[in-house]
């Protein structure tokens, strides 16, 4: 049975409550609307009722690993039949998640279901955000997104988000191992660590405008002015503390 850690349970809970980590919305939050816009109420009811039976059979703390993988299975099912729901894609990556070893993600032990995790999470984003007026899950700024809409991207963006700083972690301490080459999509084989942090950096605040309260703080905490002002402001400090200590000689 997978040891599951307090954050791997904290995706779980998020998978049974996809509210629980949500603040104030951005005010492009459409209340009145609870499924995707130009769907019928019959039709994402039925598909989600489906998924949410499937998402119960893991609602315990410490599911096993039998369960995870008949549950991930399930919601395979599912995406082929409903290609078009994103929530499915978001709750299967998350799925896969827990069942790999932090330290493994993006090595070559894990290559396909790390791959799998960055493209459904993808994937979920794009449809998610495909039924708004700009299209952008980026850019909330601009678009009107139903209250599904914004569950899921809230949860879903700051995932990748978190994804996407262990890939910058990983390649920053790059060896010559070949057990820890990291296995990237090809849109991130080429990017530097500090590229990559600032990807990571975006998804944390559009998460944060969809009214994820943890993203708003990863979001600052990875903001790259932010990160730049503070090296400044420790330079400016370490020389000023050099100098007394010359003064004090």
């Amino acid at each position: 049975m997978a040891v599951l850690s307090n954050n791997d349970k904290h995706i779980l809970a998020t998978l049974i409550n996809p509210e629980s980590n949500l603040s104030q919305r951005h005010s492009n939050h459409v209340e009145d609307i609870e499924s995707i816009p130009g769907w019928s109420h019959a039709r994402f009811d039925k598909i989600k009722n489906q998924e949410l039976e499937i998402m119960k059979t893991i609602d315990e703390e410490c599911p096993s690993d039998e369960k995870l993988q008949e549950a991930q299975s399930k919601l395979s099912q599912l995406i082929n039949q409903y290609p078009d729901l994103p929530s499915p894609y978001i709750n299967r990556a998350q799925l896969i998640r827990v069942q790999i070893p932090v330290q493994s993600l993006f090595t070559i032990s894990y290559a396909e279901e790390s791959k799998c995790i960055l493209s459904d999470l993808d994937t979920g984003i794009r449809i998610a955000s495909s039924s708004s007026s700009s299209n952008s899950a980026s850019n909330p700024n601009n678009s009107r997104f139903s209250s599904y809409q914004t569950n899921i991207l809230a949860t879903a963006l700051a995932h990748r988000g978190l994804l996407l700083l262990k890939i910058a972690d990983t390649v920053r301490v790059l060896d010559e191992s070949a057990d820890k080459l990291p296995i990237l999509p090809d849109r991130l084989m080429n990017k530097s660590p500090e590229e990559v942090e600032e990807m990571a950096n975006r998804d944390f605040t559009a998460a944060a405008k969809h009214g994820n309260s943890q993203a708003a703080q990863w979001a600052v905490q990875t903001n790259p002015y932010a990160k730049m002002c503070g090296a400044i402001v420790n330079e400016a400090i370490k020389k000023e503390m050099d100098e007394a200590g010359m003064m004090c000689n």
